[in-house]
């Protein structure tokens, strides 16, 4: 039968797929089951768990994934969130870069303050010049708010995704 050398303090294991483990002041040779050597036949690292006195796959790797592919999701959400949107309402492109966003919010300020209240000069992001009626300027900021949210909301979603998933291959199957 195959052994595995266990670290007494961390729970690294030592495997060696040609026999040879043996116990040492530092290590113990543990007996491989066939369950467990398909866990170290795997490209994952694994530990020894003491309590269970069986092999578990390194979590600190999984910890790892899920971090690395958090920081995926909120680099997409970033670049979706700046990217912009098309209002279903007026079909217009809106930016939503943070001047874009600023000057947008002033101008629903204003536009709820005083129902006459226009911009006359908005300019698109193709270039051309358009008024925005007092009810454009409220809906199509409303638009940007809530395109904003969805996207917080959707990267929200992915990292509970990625914080249940079990495996690697799971965390990593979870992309925007």
């Amino acid at each position: 039968m195959k052994q595995i050398e266990v670290n007494k303090i961390s729970g690294a294991v030592l495997y060696y797929p040609n026999g040879g483990a043996m116990a040492t002041d530092d290590t113990l040779a543990v007996t491989v089951t066939e369950e467990m050597e398909e866990l170290l036949s795997g490209s994952y690292p694994c530990i020894w768990d003491f309590g269970s006195e069986t092999l578990i796959q390194d979590i600190p790797e999984l910890s790892k994934a899920q971090e690395t592919q958090k920081a995926k999701i909120a680099a997409s959400r970033y670049d979706a969130e700046f990217g912009g949107f098309t209002d279903e309402a007026s079909g217009m492109f809106c930016r939503t870069d943070e001047r874009t966003r600023s000057l947008l919010t002033a101008a629903k300020v204003r536009a709820t303050e005083d129902e006459t209240y226009t911009v006359s000069n908005w300019k698109t992001s193709e270039g051309t010049f358009i008024t925005l009626s007092n009810a454009t300027i409220i809906a199509l900021e409303s638009a940007m708010h809530d395109f904003i949210e969805a996207q917080f909301a959707k990267e929200a979603a992915l990292c509970v995704q990625i914080d249940s998933a079990t495996t690697n291959e799971e965390v990593e199957a979870i992309s925007w």
